[in-house]
């Protein structure tokens, strides 16, 4: 898993409150996609249900750094609320004085699917999906493996364990996808905050990353040459660092 060295191309200067909310929870919910990687990887049959547990959280952490990360979605008010007293926002908004519910996890995943899509335009296609796989996925496959439902019985059961632990379905099958699909949009999201703070449309990535994302998503923009200082993409202006490959992922600002 490469996703957390990706992070390390892009540098915040004077951050804002938002950014010093949402990319935390971008580079712990890209960790959990590492660490659930590699526990997938090594040891499927051991390490298993430990990684489905681990899915939930790095669902909802990448999905709170799309709430508090945009403007659209919640005020600053409710942004230093969250960073100060853990107080998530309350949907629909309350009238001075009064008390609605706190965002549920249901609609917290309408809001979040729909600021993604005006985000990449419907370009990045692939990725809309792997949020709306890894919300399903979520919903009816791993629901019990956080706090303990049928599915750990399952897969602790003497007669039933080995079969639910099949190594092949852990290490190459669904789950490890969307733990992927939604390391990558982690990832595609610390890139939007940046481009909207610093005027660019630039996805970085290192070459060997860019090879990877390539050959994972063969619909998504190739990377751009390193042999040439400038690229004209979609009419604009990107600039190549020598260093890293860029791609351009149509940010909307």
């Amino acid at each position: 898993m490469m996703l957390p060295e990706q992070l390390g191309l892009y540098e915040f200067n004077d951050c804002d409150e938002r950014v010093l909310v949402a990319l935390p929870l971008l580079r712990s919910s890209i960790d959990m996609a590492a660490a659930a990687t590699k526990l997938l990887t090594i040891d499927p049959v051991t390490y298993g249900g430990a990684a489905e547990a681990m899915f939930r959280p790095q669902l909802e952490r990448y999905m709170r750094a799309v709430l508090f990360g945009s403007p659209n979605l919640t005020d600053d008010d409710e942004v230093h609320a969250f960073r100060e007293e853990d107080e998530m926002p309350r949907r629909p908004k309350p009238p001075p004085g009064k008390k609605s519910p706190k965002i549920t996890f249901d609609d917290l995943t309408a809001t979040v699917a729909s600021e993604i899509v005006q985000q990449t335009h419907n370009v990045q296609a692939a990725l809309a999906e792997g949020l709306s796989d890894a919300i399903v996925f979520e919903k009816e496959g791993l629901h019990g493996a956080v706090h303990g439902g049928r599915i750990v019985i399952r897969r602790y059961s003497s007669d039933g364990g080995i079969l639910a632990h099949n190594p092949w379905a852990l290490a190459q099958g669904h789950h490890i996808q969307c733990v992927t699909a939604l390391g990558l949009l982690a990832l595609v999201q610390a890139a939007h905050l940046y481009g909207v703070r610093n005027n660019t449309n630039e996805f970085r990535a290192t070459n060997a990353f860019a090879k990877l994302l390539s050959d994972m998503y063969p619909g998504m923009p190739k990377p751009l040459s390193q042999k040439t200082d400038r690229r004209e993409v979609n009419k604009e202006q990107v600039t190549v660092d020598l260093t890293v490959a860029s791609i351009n992922i149509n940010i909307q600002r």
